[in-house]
């Protein structure tokens, strides 16, 4: 989002504290058939809700599979845990007594210094086809990762980087990866340098005057606009899968509203159920939960109505709801959007499909 958050915590400064009441941790809205996690001891779980019998192999990546080679998977109350500690992200390969075969790997990747990087495979259509894995991905800033952190995406294969920020965002908090010239980046901005036109006295002025309610207006308003007002940036943005750059990642300030709205289009093109759109969409609330209360309760000392700051640290299905409405107003359609509104042929949704399900 346009919303940079250091200046968030400067809004409303006055001369008395704001009450500060800490949130509850949001629940993991994405409840995945099967999900592989990179727990912090470096052992992986793999969490299933079927009573399928499973065999699996394991390797770095998606191709060095050996197939051959596999052992069979002993659950405890639906749940495997291996015995080897990894520091590297793997790949498991799984087949089941039904010949189900699938390549999973762990959706949120651990870093220091972004909190919401996240593959966005692993996903099932409602054709039955699944999103592959180590293909795209999306975060929110990389203006703050260690070396550790670059090691980290190197190993992913990366070839670019997409930053969907504003030039005056870019040029505070520039990405630390892809400096190097082995990682491409482009700036790809959506939206405006200010959240409201004009000077940012004037756009701190507005906002010190909002209800909590009229926060989350804004919101629905900017996450309407998004797609139909920055159709170009968006354009440039999956026009990337069809030119050989997967794997890319793409990402805002949060990862949250500009990159969300992103990422909910193609899942919703590429035939992803409603229900896990929303529901992956949400994982952001999960997933900076510490961050955003921490800055809450920092704003309060500076006399911040954490009330007010809420609806722009989060997101909701009001916004997303709102994004969805906008592009069906104007284009009938998702798929119409893609092709009337951005200029892609059937041709490229085919190759994109193609590409990114198997």
């Amino acid at each position: 989002m346009k919303n940079r958050l250091s200046l968030l915590l400067l809004l409303f400064i006055v001369t008395a504290c704001a009450e500060y009441e800490k949130a509850e941790r949001p629940a993991k809205t994405l409840q995945l058939d099967i999900e592989v996690i990179h727990r912090k001891d470096g052992h992986y779980a793999i969490n299933f809700k079927d009573d399928k019998r499973w065999k699996m192999t394991i390797a770095a990546t998606e191709n060095d599979m050996d197939w051959s080679e596999v052992i069979i998977i002993k659950k405890t109350e639906n749940s495997y845990i291996t015995e080897d500690a990894y520091d590297e992200r793997k790949y498991f390969g799984l087949i089941s007594d039904e010949d189900d075969t699938l390549i999973l790997s762990n959706k949120f990747i651990k870093l220091e210094g972004a909190v919401n990087f996240r593959d966005i495979g692993g996903l099932t259509t409602k054709n039955g086809k699944r999103l592959k894995m180590g293909k795209l991905y999306r975060s929110d800033k990389l203006s703050e990762l260690t070396s550790s952190d670059k090691e980290i995406l190197r190993s992913l294969g990366i070839k670019k980087v997409s930053d969907l920020r504003t030039r005056t965002e870019v040029k505070e908090e520039p990405d630390v990866i892809g400096q190097k010239g082995d990682i491409l980046y482009e700036n790809i901005p959506v939206g405006n340098d200010s959240l409201m036109g004009g000077s940012e006295k004037e756009m701190i002025k507005k906002i010190k005057q909002f209800s909590p309610e009229e926060s989350e207006a804004f919101m629905v308003k900017a996450s309407a606009d998004f797609a139909t007002e920055f159709k170009e940036s968006y354009k440039k943005l999956y026009a990337q899968i069809s030119n050989d750059q997967v794997p890319f990642v793409y990402h805002c300030t949060a990862g949250k509203d500009r990159t969300g709205v992103a990422t909910a289009l193609l899942l919703h093109l590429l035939g992803v159920s409603k229900k896990d759109i929303y529901n992956d969409y949400l994982m952001s609330n999960y997933y900076r939960y510490q961050m955003n209360e921490e800055m809450l309760e920092k704003a309060s000392i500076y006399g911040i109505d954490h009330k007010v700051l809420r609806p722009f640290m989060g997101v909701r299905t009001s916004y997303l709801d709102a994004a969805f409405s906008q592009i069906r107003s104007e284009y009938g359609s998702v798929e119409n959007y893609f092709k009337d509104g951005l200029g892609f042929s059937d041709q490229d949704i085919k190759q994109w499909r193609a590409a990114l399900l198997y």
